[in-house]
């Protein structure tokens, strides 16, 4: 059976890095100038499936490649200082001249203190001067002699981080600081590549204590131009010898402009496995059947968890926008929001939230839901559509030809909503109907 070209491992350029070509192109240039360079610290911020990890291992290919050493890390779990040093120390086997200097160097620092051993693994090294004991190596410490013994030989060191938005605040503010400190303040040749949702608009980017996130050049990764989309299929059908018409090709290509990589990647796949049961070819009935496939795919993998990740009272503001037709003016909105019980401060915010987040966008005094989520995605009873009722029945009064009954409107800081219920309810305030 022919090799899936949608896979990550299929070339050196997977198919849901098409597009990407000239942002690698200015990384690679960014490494190899140095500290110095603007992009040589970076963040990578885009939904789920939108390429972030890919890209980021492409990079770690590219340095690799470059003699650099790459250090992997991820900040999804606890404890990631800890991880980060125990990285350095698995991946200093690849790296024997990197690892010699270090010896070189720990040695020197020894003296003239007696030194008592030298394990197999550079950080093992130990001696008895008092000061240079270090049977658990900070992180500043084990980035800065690394890349110190990586300097001497002519190399640098790379640090990927991806999962940001799921680390915890403080270990983020020690690897910031640390790297702050040997990166930006040091000029040292450690680069950075960081990846995580939107959503560290108002989370980490926020924080005033992070300030290296602040400095590295930012990315935001996209959705694809319909070229992008076209020549992406396209070049990949046909390096497996899978023969597409352009309808067909049209049909596919048309349900991915605005996307993500991943949803090139996802109705590739899908498109393939249709025609490698179909005599090698995808007509207009077999791409209407990968579209549909994709569509479901992507509805299970990428949006619900998109939608979940929302707040409350953000989904409830989607939910509106979509009853809306997904595209209204700002008056209208704001009348809407009114007739809900919406207070206008936690309006602004979510709107300036979901604004971030690249799923609504405001021009011309219009409010329109972009990115990943439409109209008929978040009324699907997969995402908001549990909501209509809710809905129904704020807007019932209004249906009959009267007011809008006013509601509570009382914001609840834990669950980042408002009170839907009556003004002067009895019990406590309620999100949902």
């Amino acid at each position: 059976m022919a090799v899936n070209p949608f896979t990550p491992d299929f070339g050196r350029r997977p198919a849901h890095l098409v597009g990407q070509e000239s942002l690698l192109a200015s990384i690679e240039r960014d490494l190899q100038t140095g500290p110095e360079a603007i992009g040589y610290t970076r963040l990578f911020l885009g939904h789920r499936g939108s390429g972030k990890t890919t890209l980021m291992a492409e990079i770690g290919d590219v340095a690799r490649s470059r003699g650099m050493m790459v250090i992997d890390a991820d900040a999804a779990t606890p404890g990631l200082p800890d991880r980060i040093v125990t990285a350095v120390a698995e991946v200093m086997s690849e790296h024997p001249a990197i690892t010699d200097e270090w010896r070189k160097r720990a040695a020197r620092r020894a003296e003239p203190a007696r030194m008592t051993g030298v394990g197999v693994g550079p950080l093992q090294a130990s001696w008895d001067k008092s000061g240079d004991v270090r049977q658990a190596p900070d992180l500043r410490y084990t980035l800065m002699r690394v890349v110190e013994a990586a300097d001497a030989v002519g190399s640098s060191v790379l640090l990927t981080l991806d999962e940001l938005h799921a680390g915890d605040r403080h270990e983020l503010r020690r690897v910031a600081a640390d790297c702050q400190y040997i990166t930006k303040i040091k000029l040292m040749p450690m680069a950075f590549m960081g990846g995580g949702l939107r959503e560290l608009e108002y989370t980490m980017l926020r924080d005033k204590k992070m300030t290296f996130f602040h400095r590295c050049h930012r990315e935001d990764i996209r959705g694809m131009h319909a070229a992008d989309a076209w020549g992406g299929l396209r070049r990949y059908l046909v390096d497996v010898g899978i023969e597409s018409d352009d309808v067909a090709l049209r049909r596919m290509a048309d349900s991915l402009t605005g996307k993500t990589f991943y949803h090139l990647q996802s109705l590739g796949d899908k498109a393939w496995r249709i025609a490698m049961a179909s005599n090698g070819r995808i007509d207009g009935p077999a791409a209407d059947e990968a579209v549909r496939q994709h569509t479901a795919d992507i509805q299970r993998k990428i949006l619900a968890p998109l939608w979940g990740d929302l707040m409350e009272f953000d989904q409830d503001v989607l939910t509106m926008l979509a009853r809306m037709g997904g595209e209204a003016s700002r008056g209208a909105v704001a009348s809407r929001a009114r007739d809900a019980g919406f207070r206008s401060k936690p309006m602004r915010e979510s709107l300036a939230r979901l604004k971030a987040l690249d799923l609504v966008s405001e021009h011309n005094g219009r409010y329109a839901m972009s990115g990943l989520l439409d109209a008929s995605n978040v009324l699907s009873d997969e995402l908001g559509g549990a909501l209509d009722g809710v809905w129904d029945e704020l807007e019932a009064p209004q249906a009959r030809g009267g007011g809008a009954k006013p509601r509570c409107g009382h914001y609840m800081p834990v669950s980042k909503a408002v009170c839907v219920l009556a003004q002067g309810h009895k019990g406590g305030h309620r999100s949902r109907l």
